[in-house]
């Protein structure tokens, strides 16, 4: 009985997964459809390589500084690794994007303290 209830689990998140991707899919589908992809690769030559890998390093510091941050005022409260902390807060980001209102710093809370109790 008890390997009938994990298959079902199984079935459950692997289900919310595909219906995840699919979601997912279609939403890139219906932001790029109209999509010049000549344009694109035309900016994308022009653009200065330098200054993209110098902003994208900017970003991962920042982020990572933002890891260091909470999970020092989380320290008190349980001691998690820099990856549960890190992946808490990409997921609170990932939920901004989706949620009204900044909700995903609400869900971020709710996420770290379901998964890291």
């Amino acid at each position: 009985m008890a390997n009938n209830s994990s298959l079902l689990v199984s079935v459950r998140i692997w289900t919310r997964g595909v219906i995840g991707i699919v979601i997912g899919v279609f939403f890139f589908w219906l932001a790029l459809r109209q999509t010049s992809w000549q344009q694109v690769q035309t900016i994308l030559t022009q653009a200065n390589i330098s200054w993209l890998i110098l902003a994208m390093s900017f970003y991962f510091i920042d982020i990572f500084v933002r890891i260091l941050r909470w999970r020092g005022l989380l320290w008190e409260v349980k001691k998690l690794s820099l990856n549960s902390v890190g992946i808490a807060l990409i997921v609170g980001y990932a939920m901004n994007n989706i949620l009204p209102a900044r909700l995903g710093e609400l869900f971020r809370a709710n996420f770290a303290g379901r998964r890291y109790r």
